[in-house]
């Protein structure tokens, strides 16, 4: 896969800090000819997410590789950030407690995953139980099981686990809709120009007859730039759409528990 397909995300970045040391450790060994393990992503169709192999990628780029081997997975941006707390455990620069801590903390910051136990949290992230349970406390998140007896006389239990991340509405792309409305403009603008030289071309002077043409290359290169931005634009709304999706799914989840919280 070429390294520019790649995608990088800081959510499903499992270190705090990138050893620029160890890269520039690996880029030497690339040089050389060592062989290094496949990097890791994650396809959602749209974008591949690096997931396992930041220190290895950054060395490929400094040692000039344009392709690398790589290990698809497909999934969401949401499931590539799950497989990443993971990862590092058994391979490559040994994981800093802080390290660790980053990868719990990235489940304990979701609505979904923050209600799993411990044990679940540390088999996932692969730390003790102990650990996360030390996380947990300084969060200071509330563990304990309440029961309460709902309208049928059933028991029930609930078990709180702090606060739910407040999760901005995603706000509409303006830029996007400036760049398109601009080049109807410019759409427009050369079509005038055409009509222009269609309906003169016999009576004008060639030196105007030039700079009619120049313009019209000049916007036809501009109309070309501003599609291209509106291309990119539009790949950053589809990512955008995607992590709305999984919040939807979050929500669906939590009003799921309400509903049976409430029967």
């Amino acid at each position: 896969m070429l390294i520019t397909e790649i995608t990088l995300n800081k959510q499903t970045q499992s270190r705090t800090e990138i050893s620029q040391e160890t890269v520039a450790e690996y880029a030497e060994a690339m040089i050389e000819g060592d062989k290094f393990p496949a990097l890791t992503v994650f396809f959602d169709g749209i974008q591949n997410y690096l997931v396992d192999g930041y220190h290895r990628y950054f060395a490929y780029k400094k040692a000039g590789a344009k392709d690398v081997d790589v290990k698809v997975m497909n999934g969401t941006l949401r499931d590539a950030v799950l497989y990443a707390v993971g990862v590092n455990d058994d391979h490559g620069l040994r994981r800093s407690n802080e390290d660790k801590r980053k990868a719990v903390m990235t489940l304990f910051n979701d609505m979904e995953w923050a209600e799993w136990s411990d044990a679940a949290i540390a088999r996932k992230c692969k730390v003790s139980s102990a650990f996360v349970g030390r996380v947990r406390k300084v969060l200071d998140l509330d563990v304990t099981e309440k029961k309460y007896i709902n309208k049928h006389g059933q028991e029930k239990t609930i078990k709180p686990v702090g606060k739910a991340p407040v999760v901005a509405p995603p706000q509409e792309d303006e830029a996007m809709k400036e760049l398109a409305h601009a080049n109807v403009e410019l759409v427009e603008e050369l079509a005038a120009l055409k009509d222009r030289l269609a309906l003169k071309v016999m009576d004008i002077p060639q030196e105007e007859k030039h700079s009619i043409e120049d313009t019209m290359a000049e916007l036809r290169a501009t109309i070309k730039t501003q599609e291209a931005e509106i291309h990119a634009l539009k790949s950053s709304r589809d990512q955008l759409q995607a992590k709305n999706a999984d919040m939807l799914k979050q929500l669906a989840y939590w009003k799921k528990q309400a509903e049976k919280a409430a029967a």
